[in-house]
């Protein structure tokens, strides 16, 4: 709990460990936090600003081209154009995927520097530094996790063990250097993590112990 203290301070709206959250912000845009979020919001006289500061959030946006409405994390910046979208943030990139409507994409920290439109269906994967990569999704597929599932393509086993830890109350210790290189396409049933763990990890020969109830450990072969 001691280490959520800084992000408590600052953040508006938090969710825990499995636990997904609905807000309704002061305009009427809802907003819905995938498990271990945190938002910080700001609504001023011309402007309606969240701040993404952990995780993933879906978001339902009443339009107003009047009071632009922005999500930010630390390197980009999107903005609606009357629309559905889902920000997720992690340790090196933010992705931005549009269900319904567009959105407005502006990153500073990309190689160089980026202004663009992403309308529905498509997506774009904005690192903290580096070379912006734009990818098609089906609309019906964006934010997933709402109905408790986990949509993968072409993704280390690390990062889909990274998505898991988000619904499992317990720790999720990976000494496996093999498995987490594997590349992972498929569809993860997020309301049992530790049994989809547990068939991952045998798919790709690695195991999985139980050292405590508390505790898993992953190991290879």
């Amino acid at each position: 709990m001691s280490t959520d203290l800084p992000l408590r301070l600052r953040a508006d709206a938090m969710s825990g460990t499995g636990e997904t959250r609905d807000i309704t912000l002061a305009d009427g845009s809802k907003v819905m936090l995938a498990p271990r979020s945190a938002i910080a919001f700001a609504f001023r006289n011309d402007r309606r600003d969240v701040r993404l500061l952990r995780g993933e959030a879906f978001f339902e946006v009443v339009h107003d081209a009047e009071h632009p409405f922005s999500v930010a994390t630390d390197h980009m910046t999107v903005t609606d154009v009357g629309t559905a979208f889902d920000v997720a943030r992690d340790t090196e990139s933010t992705l931005v995927s549009v269900e319904q409507g567009k959105v407005n994409v502006r990153s500073a920290s990309a190689a160089p520097s980026v202004s663009f439109d992403l309308g529905a269906g498509e997506a774009t994967r904005v690192p903290d530094r580096g070379i912006v990569a734009h990818e098609h999704v089906d609309a019906a597929e964006v934010a997933a996790w709402r109905s408790g599932t986990l949509i993968v393509r072409d993704q280390s086993a690390e990062q889909v063990i990274n998505a898991l830890r988000n619904y499992y109350h317990g720790a999720v210790l990976l000494h496996a250097p093999v498995f987490a290189k594997r590349r992972v396409t498929g569809v993860f049933d997020l309301g049992h993590p530790e049994q989809t763990l547990r068939e991952l990890a045998a798919s790709h020969a690695a195991s999985v112990r139980r050292v405590s109830p508390w505790l898993l450990v992953v190991t290879d072969g």
